[in-house]
C-alpha cells in the first residue's frame, strides 16, 4: 500500500479506502491480504488488465480537454 499511495501522490490511508471502497461497491475482494500485505486473488488478476485500460482512457480524456491532443 505505501508504494502504491507514493505513486498516486495519496496518502496510505486514501488509497486504502479507495480499495475497500471498490471492493465493497461490487461485492468483491480483489486482494488476499496477509497482514501488512497484499497481493492479487484470481478476481483482482482479472481485474487488472482492465483497470489499466480505464486508465489509460481517462488520461486520454484529460488529453482533449486540455487540448494536448
Amino acid at each position: 500500500m505505501t508504494r502504491a499511495s507514493e505513486k498516486l501522490l495519496v496518502t496510505q490511508s486514501a488509497a486504502s479506502m479507495s480499495l475497500a471502497e471498490l471492493e465493497k461497491q461490487h461485492y468483491a475482494d480483489l486482494f488476499i491480504r496477509r497482514g501488512r500485505n497484499l497481493s492479487l486473488n484470481e478476481r483482482g488478476w482479472c481485474f487488472l488488465p482492465l483497470a489499466r485500460k480505464i486508465i489509460v482512457q481517462v488520461r486520454d480524456v484529460e488529453k482533449i480537454m486540455l487540448g494536448k491532443r
